[in-house]
C-alpha cells in the first residue's frame, strides 16, 4: 500500500534541514562550540527509516527515489552529528 506523501512539502523541508545541516557544519568548522546539538534534530522524523523507506517503494517515481536518498542520507548524519561534534573539538583543541 503506497503512502500518500505530498512530495513539494517534503522537498522543502528536507531543503530546510539540509541548509540546516549544512549551517551546523559550517559552525563546527569555525571553531571550539562546546556541545552543539543536532540542526537535523527537528527534522528527525523526516530522515528516520519509515519515511524514506516509504518513498523508496515508490518504485518508478524518480522523484520520490531521489527524496529518499536525500531523507536516508540525512539520517545517516543526523546519527552521526555527535561523533561530528566530537571530531570538531579535537580539530580545534590547542595542542
Amino acid at each position: 500500500m503506497a503512502v500518500s506523501v505530498d512530495l513539494n512539502r517534503l522537498e522543502r523541508q528536507l531543503r530546510s534541514a539540509h541548509d540546516a545541516w549544512r549551517g551546523g557544519v559550517a559552525q563546527l568548522r569555525r571553531g571550539p562550540v562546546g556541545t552543539l546539538p543536532s540542526p537535523l534534530e527537528l527534522a528527525a522524523e523526516l530522515c528516520a527509516e519509515p519515511t524514506w523507506r516509504a518513498l523508496a517503494e515508490r518504485v518508478g517515481d524518480g522523484r520520490a527515489e531521489a527524496l529518499a536518498l536525500w531523507g536516508r542520507a540525512l539520517g545517516i548524519e543526523h546519527a552521526g552529528w555527535p561523533a561530528r561534534v566530537e571530531q570538531a573539538l579535537l580539530w580545534h583543541e590547542p595542542h
